[in-house]
């Protein structure tokens, strides 16, 4: 039988509806920041050229085979998806980031309907705005790296166990969810495991001995059944490839997590305090499973850190998944408050403004890892697409860079400028010289800048010289004598007022 929807049931659905479509769109407003502006950073690199950026899109075996190779640690789902997806779109940042983009915002929509399922619509709405805006989070919306992807899955998944385990006859629907979320969230990132691990733990501490227990570990047994190929290779000396001398112990980690989670501001944690108070109280109650699966899934990062010394400073993105129940935490114990809408309508507008100065600190670039460095690289996809067309066979590009890192990030022999110079547009590739400043600096940029131009001259008959001119490097006008004692100018190919070639 089908329950009867009363007038007053369906204006309160259809007011959440059109809220979420208010917070999806914020999502999507806020993950697009930067989806063109920023230049891709070293990871980002690794991940095109997994997909196979530099000889053609890639075929599944040769992503496996790649990655196999060069880090163990990696999987192959997000890759193929995006060789796939270049068919379509191209190798642009810009096409390529929107997979990120979109599994970030499906996740905010599947994340509300979880929350609604489990707990109630008005936490459902709450966690989702909570998500949108975190500022540490809405990064990776942008990022081309598989991130965003495994937490919708997460949330899929964790939707689809806590239908399995409510009771209720489930539909074959929801069991093949189950065990295909699992395996894709495996075949995403190596972190699915430990977002299983803390399922496992609190199914098994709160479900244990009903029948559809049984079927939801052999729901994930065959899940890891499907993943035991790439078992050997994940667990097999992997991990050891991450090792770093400087990784954080546990208490260390402690300050920086709840520091990203609450927008810069601990002050904001006080929320939590009715939460936990409540999933003490009710145990059976939703709540408490979250809590359980926040801190069984945060124990296994900490085992994993402990034993193959992993996260630094800047590898907090390990810890994104507990955002989801961190989220619905807080979002519960905001609308479990008396006059809970005036209390959270506050407690939202100071998140934003905590979230926009804590983004926009020098603190926060300590979190998110080389991705800061790209502020300073030249716009390196601009002159893609002022070049499109205009280059021929032998070019070789020189340039000016705030930073001589451009030249130095690299993936196994290729760099930044080769993804952008060589692989869309086809020429050789190029140099960037660090800006110089007046005095002694400029006499050491000269006798670089010859060095370099003497080699080009060996190697590559033809290049293009490029430099902004609204704001022209100190050591542009040395690079030009010294190019005019060897060539002939040719031609300007693009000039615009920030760029010149």
């Amino acid at each position: 039988m089908r329950q009867v929807e009363y007038p007053i049931q369906k204006r309160e659905r259809c007011k959440y509806h059109f809220a979420m479509v208010f917070v999806l769109l914020l999502a999507f407003a806020l993950g697009a920041n930067g989806l063109n502006a920023d230049v891709i950073w070293i990871d980002e690199l690794a991940s095109v050229i997994f997909m196979g950026v530099f000889d053609l899109p890639y075929s599944p075996a040769q992503i496996i085979e790649s990655i196999s190779k060069y880090a163990r640690d990696h999987v192959p789902l997000y890759y193929f998806l995006g060789a796939g997806w270049t068919h379509l779109a191209g190798w642009s940042h810009f096409a390529l980031r929107f997979i990120s983009l979109v599994s970030g915002v499906l996740m905010i929509a599947w994340l509300y309907r979880f929350t609604s399922d489990t707990v109630n619509r008005h936490t459902a709405i709450v966690s989702a705005l909570l998500m949108s805006t975190n500022v540490f989070a809405s990064i990776f919306f942008h990022e081309l790296r598989a991130y965003t992807l495994l937490l919708l899955l997460a949330v899929i998944h964790t939707w689809c166990y806590c239908r399995l385990a409510s009771g209720t006859r489930p539909s074959k629907l929801t069991w093949i969810l189950f065990v295909c979320s699992a395996i894709a969230m495996l075949y995403t990132h190596m972190l699915g495991l430990v977002a299983l691990a803390g399922l496992g733990v609190t199914h098994i501490l709160m479900e244990r001995g009903s029948g559809q227990s049984r079927a939801i570990m052999f729901g994930w047994g065959l899940g890891i059944l499907c993943f035991s190929p790439y078992l050997p290779m994940l667990l097999g000396g992997s991990f050891a490839l991450g090792k770093r001398w400087d990784a954080l112990a546990a208490g260390e980690l402690v300050d920086p997590f709840w520091l990203l989670l609450t927008n810069g501001s601990y002050v904001l944690l006080l929320p939590l305090a009715p939460s936990l108070v409540y999933a003490v109280r009710r145990k059976r109650h939703p709540i408490m499973r979250m809590l359980l699966f926040t801190f069984f899934m945060g124990l296994t990062l900490l085992f994993v850190n402990w034993r193959f010394d992993l996260i630094i400073l800047n590898r907090m993105r390990y810890f994104l998944l507990l955002w989801i129940p961190c989220m619905i935490l807080l979002a519960y114990g905001l609308t479990s408050l008396p006059r809970w809408r005036v209390v959270t309508a506050l407690f939202l507008f100071l998140w934003g403004i905590a979230g926009y100065q804590f983004g926009r600190s020098i603190e926060f670039l300590d979190y998110v890892g080389l991705m800061a460095r790209i502020q300073r690289f030249p716009p390196l996809h601009e002159y893609v697409s002022h070049l499109q067309g205009k280059t021929g066979h032998g070019d070789y590009l020189i340039g000016f860079s705030e930073t001589d890192n451009v030249n130095r990030a690299g993936w196994r022999g290729n760099f930044i400028a080769d993804y952008y110079l060589k692989a869309q547009l086809g020429i050789d590739g190029g140099v960037f010289m660090e800006t110089g400043s007046k005095g002694s600096t400029i006499t050491k940029r000269a006798w670089e800048i010859r060095r370099d131009v003497k080699w080009i001259l060996d190697e590559r008959p033809y290049f293009l010289f490029a430099y902004d001119p609204g704001n022209k490097p100190p050591n542009a006008d040395i690079a030009l004598d010294i190019i005019h004692e060897n060539y002939i100018p040719c031609k300007v190919v693009v000039n615009k007022p920030d760029l010149l070639i």
